[in-house]
């Protein structure tokens, strides 16, 4: 077992993928009381409190709540029409703090840190389904597979840069932004990431040079060089990958995150870049 905060953060992406595997970021009810069952907390065995469903929903009702006025003060705007009716990793850790005083009264009195601890060692950490991430590190540093990817490199790099750009210009379209085109044509973006490439003779370790990145307007970090995990579900789906017959789209997500925790060690999901991109 990791750290507590890993595995707390394995359980939260076990349940989300499950839920639903487009949104891995966010927990919904539904799961949350899953969660509860899974690790008997509406029932006798472990608490002698146990709690009822309609507690999870006060507690998971409150925290969405609590959101939408924060945000609907820092807004210009009224409308909370986009406000996502879903847990945050953060938002789930508090409401199983709010829960544990509930679960553990005794504990509580003394301080919530103290029953928050006690729910997660007597009841979350050792029954809560979870995700577990194998290591691969050996394996990218045998020699056959570093040659792998130097010899594809720049084959994937063009993939890579694709649905990094695909992403992008998806997400400049709904944001209304000028001289974009709405819809991504695939030779138009493959020519573009050509000419960066044959234009520029020094390559930057990513694979890209920084006059490259100058002249499109772009630097090594930004959008079109990383991939989302829309993106990366995007590119799943062109390639046929997240069929039943090879892997689900929990797979998908799962190996995505992997990739993407290996090289952060934090509870949350970034992008990937083109070297986390060859590890997924």
């Amino acid at each position: 077992m990791g750290s507590v905060e890993a595995e707390l953060w394995n359980i939260f992406t076990y349940y989300t993928l499950h839920g639903n595997a487009l949104d891995p970021e966010h927990l919904a009810l539904t799961q949350l009381v899953q969660l509860a069952r899974d690790t008997q907390l509406l029932d006798g065995a472990l608490v002698k409190t146990p709690l009822r469903k309609a507690d999870i929903e006060l507690v998971f009702i409150h925290e969405v709540k609590r959101r939408k006025s924060i945000v609907g003060s820092n807004s210009t705007s009224s409308s909370n029409t986009n406000i996502v009716e879903k847990l945050t990793y953060n938002e789930f850790l508090t409401c199983l703090m709010r829960l544990s005083q509930k679960l553990y009264p005794e504990a509580a009195e003394l301080n919530i840190e103290t029953a928050f601890q006690q729910l997660l060692m007597e009841n979350v950490l050792p029954l809560a389904s979870r995700r577990s991430p194998r290591s691969i590190d050996a394996i990218l540093g045998d020699g056959e597979i570093l040659g792998l990817k130097k010899y594809f490199r720049e084959s994937l790099r063009y993939i890579f840069e694709f649905y990094g750009s695909s992403g992008l210009h998806s997400q400049r379209a709904k944001a209304g932004a000028k001289g974009t085109k709405g819809n991504v044509d695939f030779d138009a973006t493959r020519n573009e990431t050509n000419s960066r490439f044959a234009n520029n003779k020094n390559m930057s370790p990513t694979g890209m040079s920084e006059t490259s990145n100058r002249s499109s307007g772009l630097k090594n970090n930004s959008m079109s060089s990383s991939m989302s995990y829309a993106d990366f579900v995007r590119f799943a789906s062109d390639f046929g990958l997240n069929s039943k017959v090879l892997i689900t789209m929990i797979d998908i997500g799962d190996i995505y995150m992997a990739g993407v925790a290996n090289a952060t060690g934090t509870a949350s999901i970034r992008r990937l870049h083109f070297d986390d991109f060859f590890e997924v």
